[in-house]
């Protein structure tokens, strides 16, 4: 289920086990910022926004520090 923290942890272990860098957007109120927090890849891979309009600013970041293998 979309909404199920379990299996949403679950897929989140995995693919950070298969080297994957996982990012957690967490957007608007009501966010459980603890569980994103918990499933990202380190603190320095989630963000807290309160509005969409900081979206932009968001993607600026992270694609910044994207690099190829």
């Amino acid at each position: 289920a979309p909404d199920s923290k379990p299996s949403t942890a679950l897929a989140a272990e995995k693919l950070k086990a298969s080297g994957a860098t996982l990012v957690c957007i967490g957007a608007g109120y009501g966010v459980d910022y603890d569980f994103i927090r918990k499933i990202a890849s380190g603190h320095e891979n989630c963000y807290e926004i309160n509005t969409m309009s900081a979206l932009e600013g968001i993607f600026k970041t992270i694609t910044s520090g994207l690099r190829l293998k």
